[in-house]
């Protein structure tokens, strides 16, 4: 048995390196076309194969890179340089002063394709946690080649550039927009015409020492001399706008059609697997150190991309990276076009989704969010991925899947593999409120992706309800305690906080390399409180908030303004805000002119990059606070990681309530609304004042959820929800199919006959309710079920109840004829006992408090929909929507008050549940009770609940059969009987459902009311 953990992307991928001296060596890198058969006057070596280039390594010309840079020349230890545009003092003078082809300098941007991979050095002591901004420098920019040129400390390496990136900036028909947007399925014959490659798209460097380049791609010396040709970019970029971008590099497409090649700079290039340190590195790690343990999960198989783009590779190079990361990594690579990735990431995840589920509907009249076709790119890559798995699957397989990028792939894989599939969804991310989710274009599509899983998991209960009332509001789902029955099938609904490992990080903090640099960090910033922020720069993270909340802060008490240095460090977004960053770096400036003292630290230190892990750690371990004010988020691991980096410090947590977090570290962490300005620059004064005593134990409350909520009980409990929700299912779907007159149940009834005492009793419950959706009135009984139900209470071993929804009155007038049965009212909230004149209420006058409030809320919908009406029956209230003549506006009321009630009433135990067209509102759980009593009544010879309860010997139960329709209602009864069952409180029982249904937990079903008659006549017989 396999467990596939899906996700977007794989926790590796690939590097093609090109092997060079250190970065001291280089001064430029341009781009030689040479057309076969022309010399040079600069002859490129190209050096060797493989055991070359271990030669390399082996020498240390590859393993140069540092872990963690020179503390001399640390950004943390030795100061910070706020200027945006050159900010790294690690960066090597070449990612500045890199040329084109034309001799141009060309500066790092933001319009590269986003997929960039440091490579991890062997020498790091953090190996899973390459830091970013340190080993890697800026991919030196070659606009409209077919590459990405990266460059580190001690060799570059490349990775193909996305098509998609070159084309996007490209009008396309003089329309305006660009190509990935223009269509839904671009053709490439009109968007990416299939072009062919240089042969010899090498890459020269320039050097004071050589003008060679070395590399592992072969054991010949090229020698080739671009004669005749002169590249002509800005004479021909006014005339040539409209026109296609060659991917040999050439802007000019005339230029260079007499070198084109079949063969590109990847075929021959030595490649790597290395760690992917982007991507959801929380669910790596869990993964892995459960793997490590042992005892939660074995045999994962990963299923993702790359992380790169694929386009200019060949089959045959794809083949051999899936079979490396296949036989190497346990992994199954997903290869999609550049299109297809763009349009599913960049465009819809990025642009629609993620904002959404955050409580940010992308309505910025900036944003073409709306205007492209990028549900069909996500649809596909769902697709690829379903594929994929479907190839590789094999029964008792299980299929993880995780996140928002792949929310349609647990339906596809159902439709796929068939509806025995075990597949469970985990979203990292929030889930916002119904009215909020419901403003996206494609909610229902997303909606049925995601309940095509088994379990659906979420990080907070919170999220659990959203999702929940969502689902009942738009597919008119129907909802209970832990999930959703949904068209007959059952999804298990939950939430489990995700973790890390907290003894496993607190050995790195305790490495030698991280107390050098705490040292250091000390003795930089003497004197002075540190405020510690780590944000993505977009507006979603709060960082524009809690600096605005700083400046009130050091307005209030101006004493700290040369005593606190507020360290905000901005990892680059997906998504770039000018704007945004135009306004942090003001409020930065600003915030920075309070002090008048030039000897000492400025007030902000804004770093706008990450730093080297160690350095990190370190800079957190000392920190005096640590302030987290997103807007929204899952769940934020750097929370826990700074809980147990101030292991020594006890410094405590400011945390945004807006945080899947703040749900666990609500006991500890010092809570704040991040549109409360004056709040946050209180807490960070009670922070930077708090007593030890109060430090102490804050931090004590927040170690000790942060250790009972860790990795492995993540992904234990998770893959236990899977099983679980899954075993239920089955359950259901396994006995639908099996027919009363065809089960044991007559031979069982017979043989309970046979063998029956004075005590002996078999207990019949019968729930006859049927709804005429045109005249909204109950169905009336007729003389045949009357004169069955006579029968059968006939026999006095016989116990026979007749449930309904009906109210009491009703029911005496339907069933008084025969005495000796016993009446359910109201679904379970009165009984009347056999031979009994008087009802038995089961609800405390405290337990309706509820029904005046929701009263007035159905009055109000009853006002909105012409032709509805409301029954208010003693426990029970129901608004009827059958005679209304529009059916769209009726199930859109009807849903607006599924919702309503359940959010206005959900803590206290009332529900409303949508039958047909309408909607009962009761008390959850009143049939079980109902059931509970008779079944206590009869065995124990007492009522609990009441004083003087009708005197009755105790009873042996020897058979039990409970037949109902299926409905959201029963479905809890049947789970029910299914607990007697197997608790063996009953010797036997039945569960019957009556009429059409899917799946169901009832244990048998019959076709409708006649047959259901003739099978308990023929047991009379």
């Amino acid at each position: 048995m396999k467990t596939f953990v899906v996700s977007l992307f794989l926790p590796y991928t690939v590097h093609f390196e090109i092997g060079t001296p250190l970065s001291t060596d280089i001064d430029e890198a341009i781009l030689d076309t040479t057309p076969p058969g022309s010399s040079s006057s600069n002859p490129i070596n190209i050096v060797g194969d493989n055991a070359m280039l271990n030669k390399r390594r082996n020498s240390s010309l590859l393993v140069a890179a540092h872990a963690s840079p020179p503390a001399s020349t640390s950004p943390i230890t030795s100061g910070f340089n706020n200027d945006t545009n050159n900010n790294n003092p690690h960066q090597a003078t070449t990612a500045t002063n890199s040329c084109n082809g034309n001799g141009n300098s060309v500066n790092p941007s933001d319009e590269e394709f986003f997929y960039k991979n440091p490579l991890t050095s062997a020498s790091s002591s953090l190996s899973a946690m390459a830091p970013l901004g340190e080993t890697e420098l800026e991919a030196v920019n070659q606009p409209n080649k077919s590459y990405i040129l990266r460059k580190n400390q001690s060799f570059s390496y490349i990775q193909p550039r996305s098509r998609a990136d070159i084309s996007a900036s490209i009008e396309a028909n003089g329309s305006g927009r660009s190509c990935s947007s223009a269509t839904a399925s671009p053709s490439p014959a009109i968007i990416l015409p299939k072009r062919t490659t240089p042969v010899n798209n090498m890459l020269r460097r320039k050097s004071i020492r050589s003008g060679s380049l070395h590399s592992s791609s072969s054991n010949v010396t090229i020698s080739r001399h671009l004669t005749g040709l002169r590249l002509e970019e800005e004479e021909n970029d006014d005339k040539n706008s409209d026109t296609l971008v060659p991917y040999g590099g050439f802007s000019n497409p005339n230029i260079g059609q007499s070198i084109l090649h079949n063969e590109s700079i990847f075929e021959h290039a030595p490649w790597t697997i290395t760690p992917y340190v982007k991507g959801n590195g929380g669910l790596r790690n869990a993964v892995n150190f459960s793997l490590e343990d042992g005892n939660t999960i074995e045999n994962v198989q990963w299923v993702g991309t790359v992380g790169m783009a694929t386009d200019e590779l060949s089959d045959k190079l794809k083949s051999e990276i899936q079979t490396k990361l296949a036989s190497d990594h346990d992994c199954l690579a997903v290869f999609a076009d550049d299109f297809t990735f763009q349009g599913h990431y960049r465009n819809y995840c990025k642009e629609i989704l993620w904002p959404t589920l955050h409580y940010q509907v992308p309505d910025n009249p900036k944003s073409k969010a709306f205007e492209d076709h990028s549900w069909e790119y996500y649809k596909k890559l769902n697709e690829f991925f379903a594929d994929k798995i479907a190839a590789a699957y094999e029964p008792d397989d299980v299929i993880w899947v995780h996140d928002y990028h792949l929310l349609l792939l647990p339906q596809m894989l159902r439709e796929r593999l068939g509806p025995k599939v075990k597949c469970g969804l985990f979203l990292h991310a929030a889930f916002p409120s119904s009215e909020v989710f419901r403003c996206l274009a494609q909610r229902k599509p997303l909606l049925l992706g995601m309940i095509g899983a088994n379990s659906v998991g979420f990080q907070i209960p919170e999220y659990c309800r959203h999702f929940m009332q969502t689902c009942n509001r738009i597919l008119l789902a129907d909802v209970n305690n832990d999930g959703l029955l949904y068209q007959g099938r059952y999804i298990g609904v939950y939430s489990n906080p995700i973790g890390i490992d907290a003894k496993k990080l607190a050995k790195q903090i305790d490495d030698p390399t991280v107390g050098q640099l705490k040292q250091m960090i000390q003795e930089r910033w003497a004197g002075r409180q540190l405020i510690v922020n780590r944000d993505k720069l977009d507006r979603l993270r709060g960082v524009k908030q809690k600096l605005l909340a700083y400046e009130i802060f050091l307005k209030k008490y101006p004493d700290y303004v040369n005593k606190v240095s507020f360290i905000q460090i901005c990892l680059k977004s997906n998504n770039y805000d000018t704007d945004l960053e135009y306004e942090i770096m003001t409020i930065v400036e600003r915030i920075n002119s309070m002090s008048t003292d030039f000897t000492v630290s400025q007030p902000v230190v804004f770093l706008h990059q990450d730093i080297d892990f160690q350095q990190y750690l370190a800079l957190i371990s000392v920190a005096d606070t640590f302030i987290v004010s997103t807007m929204r988020e899952g769940m934020n691991l750097t929370c826990h990681e700074f809980i147990v980096a101030t292991e020594e410090k006890k410094s405590p947590l400011i945390l945004s309530e807006f945080t899947g977090s703040a749900h666990l570290f609500q006991q500890g962490a010092l809570l704040i609304n991040p549109w409360n300005l004056n709040q946050i620059a209180n807490e960070i004064h009670q922070a930077l004042t708090m007593s030890l005593e109060e430090k102490t134990n804050r931090w004590n409350n927040l170690y000790k959820v942060l250790t009972n909520k860790n990795c492995y009980k993540w992904v234990s409990n998770s893959l236990t929800e899977i099983q679980h929700a899954w075993d239920k299912q089955q359950e259901r779907s396994n006995t639908k199919s099996l027919n009363l007159n065809n089960s044991r149940f007559i031979g069982v009834y017979h043989e309970s006959k046979a063998k029956e005492t004075r005590n002996t009793k078999r207990l019949f419950v019968l729930d006859f309710d049927a709804y005429d959706t045109r005249t909204a009135k109950l169905v009336s009984s007729n003389n045949r079920k009357l004169s069955v139900l006579s029968e059968l209470a006939n026999d006095p071993n016989n116990l026979v109840f007749v449930m309904s929804y009906m109210k009491k009155s009703d029911l005496d007038v339907m069933y008084g004829r025969i005495p000796n049965i016993g009446l359910i009212g109201e679904n379970g909230g009165y009984i009347k006992l056999p031979h009994n004149d008087s009802w038995i209420c089961l609800l405390q006058d405290q337990e309706l408090i509820w029904m005046e409030p929701a009263v007035d809320v159905i009055k109000s919908m009853v006002e909105r929909l012409p032709s509805s009406y409301m029954e208010l029956l003693e426990a029970t209230i129901r608004m009827h929507c059958e005679s209304c003549d529009d059916p769209e506006r009726s199930a859109s009321t009807i849903s607006d008050c599924v919702t309503h009630i359940n959010e206005m009433f959900g803590d206290e135990g009332v529900h409303a549940t949508a039958i047909n067209d309408m909607v009962v509102i009761q008390q959850i759980n009143l049939p079980i009770k109902a059931l509970s009593m008779i079944l206590n009544y009869y065995s124990k010879g007492r009522i609990e609940t009441l004083a003087h309860p009708p005197s009755v010997s105790k009873q042996h139960m020897d058979l039990s059969i409970y037949i109902s329709s299926s409905n959201p209602n029963t479905e809890s009864a049947f789970d029910f009987w299914s607990t007697v069952s197997k608790e063996k409180i009953v010797d036997n029982v039945f569960t019957v459902a009556a009429g059409q249904c899917g799946d169901t937990g009832a244990m048998s079903q019959v076709a409708g009311m006649n047959e259901l008659l003739t099978i308990l006549s023929s047991i009379l017989s």
